[in-house]
């Protein structure tokens, strides 16, 4: 995890104006939700990175993972004058003008382990360390394996939407 976020900070550093060489880079993370072990491993990524790239770095999230309470953190977060929000966003389309006001005061919008589905324009990168297309299948067959194949299985997500 920590290769894929140095990576995506690297790429995602060399997109930001000169002017912010200045003062250390300000990294926010915004995630789905509090309290979610989840993202213990990416946040923590993000702090080792930023701890070896020299950026300030914080982590914060809404109490619950609705589609728009994102919103009122990427906007203080505009206020605070920011130069990177990354966002485990909790919908593809909601946050979409409020993306693009961040982007408009030259923010760098990164979407981190999920991606603004049909609605790539809003942000300027995107970092997904897993390839799901790979581990939901290897997950559902060690599920499988380990009920010797014969019962229920139930998945369950965080949103619905993202």
């Amino acid at each position: 995890m920590k290769k894929f976020l140095l990576a995506g900070l690297a790429l995602g550093l060399t997109m930001v104006p000169s002017a912010f060489a200045q003062d250390p880079m300000s990294i926010v993370y915004i995630g789905k939700n509090t309290g979610n072990p989840y993202f213990d491993s990416i946040t923590g990524g993000f702090q080792d990175a930023c701890k070896e790239l020299g950026c300030e770095f914080e982590f914060v999230a809404p109490a619950t993972a609705e589609a728009t309470s994102q919103i009122p953190i990427i906007e203080a977060q505009i206020q605070r004058g920011v130069d990177v929000i990354a966002i485990a966003p909790n919908s593809p389309d909601a946050m979409n003008q409020v993306l693009d006001d961040a982007r408009g005061k030259g923010i760098l919008v990164l979407a981190v382990n999920g991606d603004l589905v049909g609605n790539e324009s809003h942000r300027d990168a995107n970092i997904l360390p897993v390839d799901f297309t790979k581990t939901g299948p290897n997950q559902v067959e060690l599920m499988g394996s380990l009920i010797d194949y014969k019962g229920d299985i139930a998945i369950l997500s965080a949103t619905t939407e993202a």
